[in-house]
């Protein structure tokens, strides 16, 4: 008798599969980091990969010893305000 397949998992290569290491606490953090800005910024309907491209540079921009003030505006929802506030319609001229 053959199995069901489940779509999907007929695919699935354990070949391909790279497992996380979870004895490593920095692979841990950063795995956790990651996925707590992706969530926040898919929840504030914000593209996760457009925040990174432009939130990482300019974090590292900071510095050495950036202030919390500095720091507070790269969270997801004050970057959105802020790049909203950017990219706002200029007021037209009467010409």
């Amino acid at each position: 008798m053959e199995s069901p397949r489940i779509q999907g998992v007929a695919s699935f290569d354990p070949r391909k599969f790279r497992p996380v290491n979870v004895a490593n606490p920095v692979v841990v953090g950063t795995a956790a980091l990651l996925y707590s800005v992706v969530g926040t910024c898919k929840h504030l309907s914000v593209d996760p990969f457009a925040y990174l491209r432009e939130g990482l540079p300019g974090l590292f921009a900071l510095g050495e010893k950036p202030t919390t003030e500095q720091l507070l505006d790269w969270l997801p929802d004050r970057w959105l305000l802020n790049r909203t506030r950017n990219t706002s319609i200029a007021p037209a001229t009467a010409g």
